[in-house]
């Protein structure tokens, strides 16, 4: 195994976790403007049947975070973040072996 395989190869290994906490963080931060977005509506209300309306959504908001489902799909939107952020590296791994059997190929056509 050559230095540039190895290289990659850490290279990748640090892409992968840089990866899963770039889709973790984004998670976390589509959460949290979910919550903030439905507080600021509910904040800026002074009737009295938007703020009751308010209250109800801030206990439905508290249900649906604690939920199964909800977890679910953010779990599900993490991975789908997590894939996304590997076709890069897969890209680039496909393009540097596509590379390196080419080049190969010369070397093959001029030792002959």
């Amino acid at each position: 195994m050559n230095g540039w395989i190895r290289l990659g190869i850490v290279a990748s290994v640090i892409w992968l976790v840089g990866a899963w906490i770039w889709a973790d963080s984004q998670v976390a931060q589509i959460d949290g403007e979910i919550a903030a977005e439905s507080y600021q509506d509910c904040s800026q209300s002074s009737e009295p049947h938007l703020v009751d309306n308010c209250e109800k959504m801030n206990e439905l908001t508290r249900n649906m975070a604690s939920s199964e489902d909800y977890a679910g799909e953010l779990s599900e939107l993490r991975l789908i973040l997590f894939i996304l952020a590997l076709l890069p590296l897969l890209a680039t791994w496909l393009a540097g072996l596509t590379a390196a059997w080419i080049r190969g190929g010369f070397k093959k056509g001029e030792a002959q």
